[in-house]
């Protein structure tokens, strides 16, 4: 059997925009086209939805970093062929806890199955089960954190996100917070991110800075951890196949921080068949430890690259979806595709896998940076220069 894994699913501002209609309604759909085919192959498909569904009396997606899609983007993400999606990650809470519920509430009503926030009325479980060819998995979704806290008199339900760390505690270290805090940020503070990235170009500076998770207070994140750990043991017990899909990472970081590597680790010692990785919208290392693939960032299955605040050089409109092919619960083979999200200006985002991407291209000149670029993120991968043919359908993962 084959199981696929996607990246992050975003719903931008430009993703947003393009992709309404004359009447105003919504149809995502295309952004889903080109990778059908891929996902109709597998047994079964898991995505995180980085976005909630709040519904139309709050606006959608107006800005960068503060999402709301319509419920037809949930609606188009079922129909590829996407069976569950995790609905944790740093954006759960940005249309507040009423959001969130919706969100779960939305997909209950149009059937794709989630996991990683609950309904307080009902409580949090420690994972998805799902069955496929008689063989018994679990899905346990994670995040580091979220965006936005709860309010006070709300707080008690923050419990009911699944987090590896406390919302009030840093990700990054004091000198990379100095330079995401620049005089710009200070001078310009009541703008928006996208603008003051914006004026930092202008003015000669970075539009945003790559970093790495690399600060870790043990003292405030062990329950967090521990919750963790316990929940993966329980699924353990439970399941087959423990599939771990945490939302850890920096942005734009080429190689995992310490706080990555140390949930992964955690995660491989709690029991977990595979750790399948995203948030910090680039590809980085897959691999194998202790015999567990690992991913510690799949990267981006949606993500628009024609704004101030990405680092292009680090190529996030590209992003893997992981196989996992078992042979009834023993797990026989990795691999992984590389897709690109091709974002034309006024026009919807599609993503493609590369394979079908360099068959459809007629410049030479267009081919030659396909290939230049699928070098680049292959070695991002594994950590290898490339051999062989460098455009393929899936590539192997190594120890």
């Amino acid at each position: 059997m084959k199981i696929t894994v996607l990246g992050d699913i975003m719903c931008e501002p430009p993703i947003l925009k393009a992709s309404q209609k004359e009447d105003g309604s919504y149809d995502f759909s295309g952004l889903y086209a080109k990778v059908r085919p891929m996902l109709s192959e597998a047994d079964y498909v898991i995505g995180n939805l980085e976005f909630p569904l709040g519904g139309d009396s709050t606006p959608y997606s107006d800005r960068f970093f503060v999402f709301n899609a319509p419920d037809s983007f949930a609606v188009a993400t079922k129909e590829a062929g996407v069976d569950l999606v995790s609905t944790v990650n740093n954006h759960t809470l940005d249309r507040g806890l009423e959001g969130m519920k919706r969100t779960i509430k939305v997909l209950d009503e149009i059937g794709l199955p989630h996991t990683g926030s609950f309904l307080p009325e009902k409580g949090r479980e420690e994972a998805y089960y799902f069955e496929v060819d008689g063989v018994k998995f679990a899905l346990v979704a994670y995040t580091y954190t979220t965006n936005k806290d709860l309010p006070d008199e709300e707080k008690e339900n923050f419990k009911y996100i699944n987090c590896v760390r406390p919302y009030d505690i840093y990700t990054y270290l004091p000198d990379v917070r100095k330079k995401m805090n620049s005089w710009v940020d200070k001078l310009f503070k009541n703008l928006i991110t996208e603008k003051r990235a914006v004026i930092r170009k202008w003015v000669g500076l970075p539009g945003t800075v790559a970093r790495a998770d690399d600060y870790i207070n043990f003292d405030a994140i062990e329950p967090y951890i521990d919750q963790f750990v316990s929940d993966i043991k329980t699924a353990k017990e439970k399941a087959d196949f423990v599939i771990c899909y945490p939302h850890i990472g920096g942005q734009f970081n080429v190689e995992p921080g310490s706080f990555s590597k140390y949930v992964v680790d955690q995660a491989v010692r709690a029991g977990a068949d595979a750790i399948l990785a995203s948030h910090s919208h680039m590809v980085q290392r897959a691999t194998f430890k202790k015999g567990i693939p690992v991913a510690y960032s799949l990267g981006n299955f949606s993500m628009t690259i024609n704004s101030s605040i990405v680092v292009k050089k680090h190529l996030p409109d590209y992003g893997l979806a992981m196989h996992l092919y078992l042979d009834g619960k023993e797990l026989k083979k990795v691999t992984f595709s590389i897709l690109k999200a091709v974002e034309k200006k006024g026009k919807q985002m599609v993503s493609w896998p590369v394979d079908e991407l360099y068959k459809e291209l007629k410049s030479e000149k267009e081919k030659e940076k396909l290939i230049r670029h699928v070098r680049q993120v292959y070695k991002y991968a594994t950590g290898r220069d490339i051999t062989g043919d460098v455009i393929r359908k899936e590539y192997d993962v190594e120890a």
